[in-house]
């Protein structure tokens, strides 16, 4: 990932939407040009390998934040659902990559296995969950409107175990 530094505009911006005087944020890749934004980028911006989905999947669901009602669950599960598949594709076309290199023991072919073998247990993990939040979207029973709904502390329990695995690569290039 590339670093990001934080600059004050010494000039208009009108394509990131930046005026002189504004901080913002700037970072580059390798062999392109500097990349602008007022808000500091997200990880799925600051990568352009096949694991941005998986960023992608894991800001979105820190976009929907945790459930604040009973309604919110169906919506939750949905999204997680959403995640998970989005996780096997990436691990599928990283497990397509190895499988089109035909060296055995390369280096790169053992890395793509790695990585598609790690999609597949990070979306077995948050299928996981996904399906429990969507019990307890299924479950009966009158609302209660505080936040001691047993439903709601114990989907917001799961939320919060989605949102601490570990949704970074352990394997490098």
């Amino acid at each position: 990932m590339p670093r990001v530094y934080t600059q004050k505009a010494a000039k208009d911006y009108p394509s990131s939407g930046i005026k002189k005087g504004d901080t913002y944020f700037r970072w580059k890749f390798r062999g392109s040009g500097w990349s602008r934004a007022l808000k500091r980028p997200r990880p799925s911006a600051l990568t352009r390998s096949k694991w941005s989905t998986v960023y992608a999947a894991r800001e979105t669901l820190e976009d929907l934040g945790e459930p604040g009602s009973r309604a919110e669950l169906s919506a939750l599960a949905a999204a997680i659902d959403d995640a998970a598949s989005n996780i096997r594709e990436v691990g599928s076309e990283y497990q397509d990559s190895a499988d089109a290199i035909e060296i055995e023991g390369s280096h790169v072919k053992e890395s793509c296995e790695e990585l598609a073998e790690q999609c597949e247990e990070l979306a077995s993990e948050v299928e996981d969950f996904g399906q429990a939040i969507s019990a307890l979207s299924d479950e009966e029973g009158e609302a209660e409107e505080d936040k001691e709904d047993p439903v709601l502390v114990e989907a917001v329990s799961a939320y919060e175990d989605i949102m601490s695995l570990d949704w970074d690569p352990r394997v490098g290039f």
